[in-house]
């Protein structure tokens, strides 16, 4: 009799212990699929942060291209970049104020500053010192009744400068202040005060 109940015991706990070990591994089980899950999930997240990051990158549009192109076709009246000193001098006379050239370390060029303060016109000319020189960076103010190709000039609207441009604009370095069309390593930009265009540059801002 004490034979068969001590028995019984045994089974009892053999089973006991079964039971226990299989929840340990049903728990075990269940936290390492968690752990799958959670790894999968981070994973996910990080390709689909990768995607959008290369997605954004290859939507950055880069300007410089479009603001090389604006920077040598576009104009101001007659003014555009590359014209020759020669060709300036007879269009506007003998210009009423100069600098000297001097030899700029950043491209290798010399520059002279050339104005026509009673028509708003200052311009950057390049060239050796006894070579033709040429226009490399156009600026106008007031007094210039000077326009560009698309009919903007000093004293034109925001609105009427951003319809003009709309499709060259970089959003980048533009805001209510200033309107870069193309880029700042070539194109045009135009200043504003009150809403009003203050001043227009042709050539590179920076390098």
């Amino acid at each position: 009799m004490i034979n068969k109940i001590t028995f019984l015991l045994i089974l009892s706990m053999i089973i006991s212990c079964s039971d226990k070990k299989e929840n340990i591994n049903n728990q075990s089980t269940s936290k390492e699929n968690v752990q799958i899950d959670t790894l999968s999930s981070i994973n996910k997240i990080n390709t689909l942060s990768h995607t959008n990051e290369t997605d954004t990158l290859s939507n950055n549009n880069d300007n410089s291209e479009v603001g090389y192109n604006i920077m040598e076709n576009e104009s101001i009246g007659k003014l555009k970049y590359g014209l020759s000193l020669l060709e300036v001098i007879e269009l506007y006379g003998k210009p009423s104020e100069e600098t000297k050239s001097v030899l700029w370390s950043g491209d290798g060029e010399y520059h002279q500053t050339i104005k026509y303060i009673d028509d708003g016109i200052e311009l950057d000319v390049i060239g050796d010192p006894g070579t033709q020189k040429k226009i490399n960076m156009i600026t106008i103010t007031n007094p210039s009744e000077l326009k560009t190709l698309k009919n903007i000039g000093i004293g034109s609207d925001y609105i009427n400068v951003k319809n003009a441009y709309k499709d060259q604009i970089s959003t980048d370095f533009s805001n209510d202040k200033s309107i870069v069309v193309g880029s700042i390593y070539g194109g045009l930009i135009f200043t504003l005060k009150n809403n009003k265009v203050e001043s227009i540059f042709i050539g590179s801002a920076a390098e």
